[in-house]
């Protein structure tokens, strides 16, 4: 009886599990991360904007090098 219930327990356990690691997690990630900027954006005020409106710029719109200030 007791292989039995570790069967059933296993049987529910793996797909939830799965389903939390490797698809539920993804989809928070592209949610929560976004949104959490904005909220911290909305809290920081006008110069926390300007500054990740820059930093979003920058990333998007300039050369690969250009990243690079650092390395000179």
């Amino acid at each position: 009886m007791k292989y039995l219930e570790k069967l059933a327990q296993f049987t529910l356990f793996l797909p939830a599990i799965f389903c939390f690691s490797y698809l539920l997690r993804p989809v928070l990630m592209v949610i929560l991360i976004p949104g959490g900027l904005v909220f911290l954006a909305i809290l920081g005020g006008k110069e926390v904007r300007e500054e990740l409106m820059k930093m979003i710029k920058e990333q998007l719109w300039s050369s690969p090098t250009s990243s690079h200030k650092a390395v000179r």
